[in-house]
């Protein structure tokens, strides 16, 4: 059970691009990948024995180049849901090319900002992590705080309280 979120800035769109890679220490397992592809965005993940879950690609959402984008996926164990700028994105407008239930384990992992392998171009500016799947208040109040730059997700405003349960959160 998690949810993961990305504010970002890509200086262009190309075929695909890494925005945050989070992996376990060695190897492919537990693995989340947030990406752009051929301007569409994607997560995919691994469970704990690197069998790909699930990977999701948006189909009516594009990325902008040289805007700022905020992307946030939450996951409850059964159900992914994907936003962009604070808003659900709708089940029609989601190419579901791997869909199989599974789970992931709690372990050390890495995170790398821009991937391991398709490199990211642009600003990211803040990238955070929660041991919860936040609600759509939640994501709401996120994206309507700004642009990434200057709100403080250690500190509860409008919608958004799941300061106990935010993991990791860089503000770069």
């Amino acid at each position: 059970v998690w949810s993961v979120m990305a504010w970002f800035k890509p200086a262009n769109i190309s075929t695909a691009d890494d925005i945050i890679f989070i992996r376990e220490l060695v190897g492919i397992e537990n693995r989340i990948v947030l990406q752009i592809l051929s301007g569409e965005w994607r997560i995919s993940f691994r469970d704990s024995s690197a069998t790909l879950i699930k990977s999701y690609v948006t189909t009516n959402t594009p990325i902008t180049a040289a805007a700022r984008n905020m992307i946030l996926a939450t996951w409850d164990g059964t159900t992914l849901l994907m936003y962009k700028n604070g808003t659900v994105i709708d089940v029609g407008d989601i190419n579901k090319s791997t869909d199989n239930a599974g789970s992931q384990t709690a372990t050390n992992r890495k995170v790398a900002i821009g991937g391991a392998a398709n490199f990211f171009e642009g600003l990211v500016s803040t990238y955070a992590i929660w041991s919860v799947a936040l609600d759509a208040a939640s994501v709401s109040s996120l994206y309507n705080g700004g642009t990434g730059f200057g709100v403080d997700l250690r500190t509860s405003f409008g919608g958004y309280s799941a300061t106990a349960t935010l993991q990791h959160y860089w503000a770069l």
